[in-house]
């Protein structure tokens, strides 16, 4: 578990206060009845967790969409509802069984009209769910749950990584896959997941790599 607390500065901006890597015990994992005493305790070691202090959590890849959909210019009441409209129009989903949210990007021209770009996010609401139980059984109320992609996206918006003229690629590599994000100005643009090479495959590689060059210079 990686802990990470921040505090909003008088700018409006944010500083960091303290980081902390808590290594799952090996009878702890997520499913196990000792995770929420695990959760529970790394949290007061940490940092303790008043009334005032708002808790957001990163959820894992599996099962959730990311896209981008443009909608009309509507008035602000009317955003969420076309939001909805057009991504489960662009890809049908089941809004009892997935979690759908949002944010509107900035304006754009599509022939000669203007309308809104919407970056949106479509998750299992099980996982959501099961997260916020996970936390709640410890004593911590979660004011959100977030992605990896996003959470990049804010070192943009905070202004912690200049977003520059132009666009940022980022890749994740993780132990057996890898990730790559896309941002344009601060805007996450495109995040493609599953990447069937990661950390695990690059070492396979190079050590296949090193065999065979040792064996040709035995040859030699």
């Amino acid at each position: 578990i990686k802990l990470v607390r921040m505090q909003r500065a008088f700018d409006r901006g944010y500083t960091l206060q303290d980081y902390l890597s808590a290594p799952f015990p090996a009878d702890a994992d997520a499913a196990s009845p000792h995770f929420p005493l695990f959760l529970r305790s790394v949290f007061d070691d940490f940092v303790g967790v008043s009334k005032t202090d708002q808790v957001w959590c990163s959820m894992p890849l599996r099962g959730v969409e990311v896209g981008h959909v443009t909608i009309p210019k509507v008035p602000k009441a009317q955003i969420a509802n076309a939001v909805s409209f057009t991504v489960k129009k662009e890809s049908p989903f089941d809004g009892a069984e997935r979690f759908l949210d949002f944010q509107v990007q900035g304006e754009v021209i599509e022939s000669g009209i203007a309308k809104l770009r919407v970056l949106y996010c479509v998750a299992p609401s099980t996982v959501v769910e099961e997260i916020k139980d996970h936390f709640s059984k410890a004593g911590v109320q979660l004011s959100g749950v977030s992605i990896g992609p996003f959470a990049n996206q804010n070192l943009f918006r905070t202004g912690w990584i200049p977003p520059g003229e132009a666009s940022v690629g980022n890749l994740h590599c993780g132990q057996n896959w890898s990730r790559v994000d896309v941002f344009f100005k601060g805007n996450l643009m495109l995040t493609r997941r599953g990447i069937k090479s990661g950390l695990n495959s690059m070492v396979e590689s190079l050590m296949n790599s090193f065999n065979e060059w040792t064996a040709s210079a035995r040859d030699v």
